[in-house]
């Protein structure tokens, strides 16, 4: 995928080597509370899965930080009170886990800041580890910026697959492409249990993220599936699988 960097065992992390940083996108707490509000009734399992995840993940690598590439809360106009409990929880569970916390900022991460800063967690809009760049995504990347490596999520990138008896199935995954600017792209898969994401494609006007609209070499891009208690499974380029993959809808 990219040089010192790792797909953790079959969880939707990676682990960068160099930094000792253990990076996850887009948990969004606070999700089953939104959808509470509008009358639709979810299992609260979001912080359960994710800090399973998470002690099963340290487990894996010997991680000094870790990133969360944005979005670790949902509800955009206010801070929920379960999503406050659920934040106060995974970021307790952090610290005690390792030396440094940093969230870059992402679209939903409004009102986050003092309780974050309750617990030492650093927010950020960007963050270099050494000339790896990680991003949210929902913003295009500076003009200048160089790096050798960009992280991001937003996207929720997965797979959908439809077979010829028209069974579809939809698999979370990693997707790695390069950049127009030189560099290469690594899109996270949520840590979040209910965002399913976008399906990947060769059409541009489906994805979220202008840097993917706009900068990304799509017929390059290579999906790793992520299939629980299986594996990382690394597929074809998407120029090799125009037939296979389901069209998004708009």
């Amino acid at each position: 995928m990219a040089e010192g960097l790792i797909i953790v065992e079959d969880l939707p992390m990676l682990f960068d080597r160099r930094s000792r940083a253990l990076i996850f996108a887009d948990l969004h707490l606070g999700f089953e509370e939104d959808m509470a509000e509008r009358g639709i009734f979810l299992p609260r399992a979001q912080l359960k899965k994710a800090l399973e995840a998470l002690e099963k993940g340290f487990e894996y690598v010997d991680a000094e930080a870790v990133v969360i590439a944005g979005d670790v809360k949902h509800i955009f106009g206010k801070l929920g009170r379960y999503e406050q409990y659920e934040l106060r929880q995974l970021f307790d569970f952090l610290k005690k886990s390792v030396d440094k916390v940093y969230l870059v900022r992402g679209n939903h991460d409004n009102f986050v800041a003092p309780i974050a800063k309750r617990y030492g967690v650093e927010v950020v809009n960007e963050l270099w580890l050494g000339d790896t760049l990680v991003v949210h995504g929902h913003k295009l990347l500076p003009e200048d910026s160089k790096p050798r490596l960009v992280i991001m999520g937003h996207e929720h990138p997965s797979v959908a697959l439809r077979d010829s008896l028209g069974s579809l199935t939809k698999i979370p995954c990693f997707l790695s492409m390069p950049l127009r600017r030189g560099c290469k792209l690594v899109i996270l898969p949520a840590l979040g249990i209910y965002q399913s994401g976008t399906s990947v494609s060769l059409q541009r006007e489906s994805y979220l993220s202008p840097i993917v609209r706009e900068e990304g070499v799509l017929e390059e891009a290579v999906p790793y599936a992520l299939l629980e208690n299986e594996g990382v499974f690394e597929l074809p380029p998407l120029k090799y699988m125009q037939d296979l993959l389901e069209a998004p809808s708009f």
